[in-house]
């Protein structure tokens, strides 16, 4: 609540807008562009729009060139000349992006190592449209609040054919990044002969180094 006193009408109108941010829609003979006109900018911090624009970037599969497009910095500059401090070079993007991810990686992490179960895995391949074999593996878990959660760990490219080694040799090193490798409970996938090779060879990974082995429920 705020008690003003004014002795004229342009007086109390005055302090609406300067103090309160309220202009005088009588002001012009568009309400909206009088109050877009005399819209207050916050301030803006430069670390929150570029990761913004990270997230922007990643979300739509943008390549890393278009921050240094001049329409894009035409759109920035247009609706506020301070906001072209966060764009970037290609590089300097390639970086941020790499930055978030790690960041994101250690939270998926601290998760996991606070999970009331085992982790149990899933993966799976296909052909990108470049002509690559990706795949993608995800892990399932109960929380400490027990809750079940789902995270997408990492996609990586197979290189060769589609083993159950090859397979393998591509997962077993991702569950040691996220440190779940003695963790592993169960897999799920289809019925594919690859999936039931690649379990086998995990079990052999582990146990090459030292860990219990485990056997495969096929039901």
């Amino acid at each position: 609540m705020c008690n003003y006193v004014g002795s004229a009408t342009s007086t109390q109108r005055s302090h609406l807008d300067t103090v309160h941010g309220i202009p005088d829609p009588k002001a012009t003979k568009d309400p909206k562009q009088s109050t877009l006109h005399n819209y207050k900018r916050p301030p803006i911090r430069i670390d929150i729009l570029r990761k913004l624009i990270v997230e922007w970037i990643v979300d739509r599969h943008h390549t890393f060139n278009e921050m240094e497009s001049e329409a894009l910095r035409k759109i920035f500059e247009y609706l506020d000349p301070r906001s072209t401090n966060a764009l970037m070079s290609k590089k300097t993007t390639r970086s941020d992006v790499n930055k978030y991810f790690e960041t994101a990686k250690v939270a998926v992490k601290e998760r996991l190592s606070l999970a009331r179960s085992r982790i149990h895995i899933s993966y799976d391949l296909w052909t990108s449209p470049n002509h690559k074999a990706m795949i993608a593996i995800v892990a399932h878990w109960m929380s400490e609040d027990y809750e079940v959660k789902t995270a997408l760990l990492a996609i990586r490219e197979v290189h060769g054919e589609h083993t159950g080694e090859n397979i393998a040799n591509v997962v077993y090193p991702v569950l040691k990044e996220y440190n779940i490798h003695d963790r592993f409970g169960y897999f799920v996938g289809d019925n594919a002969t690859n999936n039931d090779t690649s379990v086998e060879w995990l079990d052999q990974l582990l146990r090459d180094e030292g860990y219990d082995g485990f056997e495969p429920d096929r039901r």
